[in-house]
């Protein structure tokens, strides 16, 4: 005798669930074989990686393209604001206890926002950026007084890499 409120596990609702797992399954297997026959060809080919191996994109579909180009112009974006308020901090000295509140606030309040918001997200995001990089302001100007070749070596051998 079932109970008012318990839920029966009915021939439907099992073979639903065990539908859905055989499905999860064969696309995880699925991603498996392919992500194994990438390998084996990407290997097996003039005798490992080469550049162009990672710049083929033809098996990428255009919607990932896309997405992956405006996930890594909002990267950019942010490390420019962080450039920013490391720039203000170095020029007006407002780094400190208060920017790094200010970027914990940002943090919290982007991550309580809504998805759909997303110029209010993007805003939140640059704020944050902005406050991070004048809180690291001090320990910049500090390297740049030591030694202004510590930040040029890392900013040239990154421009070599990624634009060869």
């Amino acid at each position: 005798m079932a109970y008012k409120g318990r839920r029966e596990n009915t021939p439907s609702l099992l073979a639903r669930r065990l539908r859905s797992v055989f499905i999860v399954r064969r696309e995880r297997d699925r991603e498996e074989r392919e992500m194994d026959a990438f390998f084996q060809s990407r290997s097996q080919s003039h005798g490992g990686w080469t550049r162009n191996s990672f710049k083929n994109f033809g098996q990428i579909p255009s919607n990932v393209q896309n997405h992956m180009m405006l996930v890594y112009l909002t990267l950019c974006c942010a490390l420019a604001a962080s450039v920013a308020g490391a720039y203000l901090h170095i020029l007006m000295n407002i780094g400190g206890f208060l920017t790094m509140m200010g970027c914990f606030g940002s943090i919290m309040c982007l991550l309580s926002m809504p998805p759909y918001e997303e110029k209010k997200r993007f805003g939140l995001l640059m704020a944050a950026s902005a406050f991070e990089g004048a809180s690291i302001g001090p320990l910049i100007r500090l390297s740049i007084e030591f030694d202004s070749r510590i930040l040029l070596k890392p900013l040239t051998a990154s421009d070599l890499v990624a634009t060869s």
